[in-house]
């Protein structure tokens, strides 16, 4: 297509936002979008070079999937083009690789197919005979590149990225698409990263160099996002976070992914043990189960029920390993203050 409208030189019009780097087209598969000035010398030289393809390759462009998308052209020359190119005058939006494209800003309408995109997908999975750790995954790798794929498009309204987190909520803690019961964890705290990313750090190292942002102000040539956060107070969004001194425990690459996500639960004391069961009324007492003596807490669960200390002394007999006895497990204070990282908070 370049070679062939190369050819044209001097008769060829560029569209106007796309002359400086002479785009003509963009193709992905077999979908094809030709870009051009809205005149009719142009449109003929592409719909020629569409013909000398076909004849030259025996392959035929799809009569019904052909469509001109014309904008700031007088209604006699759109029926001219029309005409001419024998396409279907299309309307914006269309879509294009699954997403839709305009020229606006996408409206909450727009994007309720990502919605049903992701809905579809849970729909497919057996949610039910998932674990937290298997459903997390799923998010991370498949509902979350939906929306992440959407938001490389466009930026979406705020409300259709919280109908998005909705839906991953109530699938992580409940393996449904629609939930309003509460979470074991609240979604902040789950989107909560462990570390700062490389592009966290790459931002404190080029412009805030280590200082604070209230008293930061944007350079002229810093990128609309930095202004963005800096202007009218923004830098609000940026939010002093401790660096929590068990993270190393959890999230490591020895255990497997169920049992990360497990330690997770403990480690912020929200499973639903017997002592809280009580407390909410569902069970009529807060014994444990396993050896009938003590309430059922996390520190019990794990380190002081007669029971779990025999499994923990098995464990290591077969392994062959001493470790020192644990008596409790002190992960109420969760965070370290003397350690301080400055971090983007994501909803």
């Amino acid at each position: 297509m370049s070679r062939s409208l190369k050819s044209f030189a001097g008769t060829f019009a560029f569209h106007p936002r796309c002359k400086t780097i002479k785009l003509t087209h963009l193709c992905f598969a077999d979908d094809l979008m030709i870009f051009c000035k809205g005149d009719l010398s142009s449109v003929r030289i592409i719909c020629d070079c569409i013909q000398g393809f076909s004849n030259t390759s025996g392959l035929h462009a799809n009569s019904g999937k052909l469509a001109i998308y014309l904008a700031g052209v007088d209604s006699f020359i759109k029926e001219d083009l029309r005409s001419t190119s024998q396409f279907t005058l299309g309307t914006l939006p269309f879509k294009y690789l699954g997403v839709p494209l305009s020229s606006k800003r996408f409206s909450i309408a727009d994007c309720e197919k990502l919605a049903d995109m992701m809905i579809k997908r849970i729909s497919s999975w057996q949610a039910k005979h998932l674990s937290y750790a298997a459903r997390l995954q799923l998010i991370n790798s498949v509902l979350m590149g939906i929306s992440s794929y959407w938001c490389q498009i466009s930026i979406l309204p705020k409300r259709v990225i919280n109908i998005g987190n909705f839906i991953c909520r109530s699938f992580l803690w409940f393996g449904v698409s629609y939930s309003h019961k509460p979470g074991n964890i609240s979604w902040k705290e789950v989107c909560t990263p462990k570390k700062e990313s490389l592009w966290v750090r790459w931002v404190h190292g080029v412009y805030t160099k280590g200082g604070r942002w209230e008293i930061f102000n944007a350079p002229a040539t810093a990128s609309w996002i930095i202004k963005k956060l800096c202007a009218g107070g923004s830098w609000h969004t940026l939010t002093t976070q401790h660096k929590i001194h068990w993270r190393h425990l959890v999230w490591n690459m020895i255990s497997i992914p169920k049992t990360r996500f497990l330690c997770w639960l403990v480690a912020g004391h929200r499973l639903k043990t017997k002592e809280k069961l009580y407390q909410l009324g569902v069970v009529v007492d807060d014994v444990c189960p396993l050896c009938g003596l003590y309430p059922e807490t996390h520190n019990h669960l794990f380190f002081n029920c007669p029971f779990s200390r025999s499994c923990v002394e098995a464990v290591k007999l077969c392994i062959g390993i001493t470790l020192k006895p644990i008596a409790r497990m002190d992960f109420q204070k969760r965070s370290i203050p003397k350690t301080k990282q400055h971090v983007f908070s994501s909803p």
